[in-house]
């Protein structure tokens, strides 16, 4: 099983493009790591993101 706080910690903060523009709907981002939890769960961390914590729904993406 992955340690996903862990492994995340690992990489820079995601920029949160919804700070800068609240009505961005999408943006060019750079995958900066992916991890595979038994081929059930995958896991990805991006270099920035246009999604809020509340779109992202039941705390799938953590920023």
């Amino acid at each position: 099983m992955v340690d996903v706080n862990a492994w995340a910690r690992r990489f820079p903060p995601t920029r949160k493009l919804y700070e800068e523009d609240s009505y961005l709907r999408e943006a060019d981002s750079t995958i900066l790591g992916c991890a595979e939890d038994k081929g059930v769960r995958y896991y990805a961390v991006f270099s920035e993101t246009v999604f809020t914590l509340r779109q992202a729904g039941r705390g799938a993406i953590r920023v």
